[in-house]
């Protein structure tokens, strides 16, 4: 893991005058109180700073500071409702949309990127989305629903073993 090594405090620096000869620089500058506290990264800080090596010169990277950072297990999901700024970093995953042509790109691309619109648009909601188990609905299936009517996501997870089986959607 990588660590960050940051001064906590250096209270008291003076410089008394110049040095007049050989090991006396050493004594010039008199350093009290000065401590040096090392910690563990958090992931977010880890996720900042892959996302910096990833996408160099995109302010974006900076935008991850403010962003909630989740990790979904298998089978679980996430409602995201309009407006809402995300990325999708890693993994594999569906993303559903309601029907729209309104897909605005700020960051975190090397496609175009619009920064004047998500200005105007975004919600500014602060909670933590959300996680959907979904909802058994077959032996095999899962069903995930969002708090809206347009769509919802059925998940079919047949075992290997039993791939003959037919399902009945």
């Amino acid at each position: 893991m990588p660590l960050i090594q940051a001064p906590c405090h250096i209270r008291h620096c003076a410089l008394a005058r110049a040095p007049d000869g050989p090991g006396e620089a050493e004594n010039m500058v008199a350093v009290h109180d000065t401590a040096i506290k090392i910690r563990t990264l958090t992931d977010k800080e880890q996720l900042v700073l892959s996302l910096e090596r990833q996408y160099e010169d995109d302010i974006g990277v900076i935008a991850a500071l403010f962003f909630n950072y989740v990790k979904l297990s298998p089978g679980e999901a996430l409602y995201i409702g309009a407006n809402e700024p995300h990325a999708y970093l890693s993994g594999e995953c569906i993303e559903c949309m309601a029907t729209s042509d309104n897909v605005v790109r700020a960051g975190l691309t090397p496609k175009y990127k619009d920064i004047q619109t998500p200005c105007s648009m975004l919600t500014y909601k602060q909670a933590f989305p959300e996680i959907l188990q979904g909802v058994r609905v077959q032996p095999y299936v899962r069903r995930y629903t969002p708090p809206f009517d347009e769509f919802e996501v059925d998940c079919c997870l047949v075992p290997r073993c039993q791939a003959h089986l037919s399902l009945s959607l």
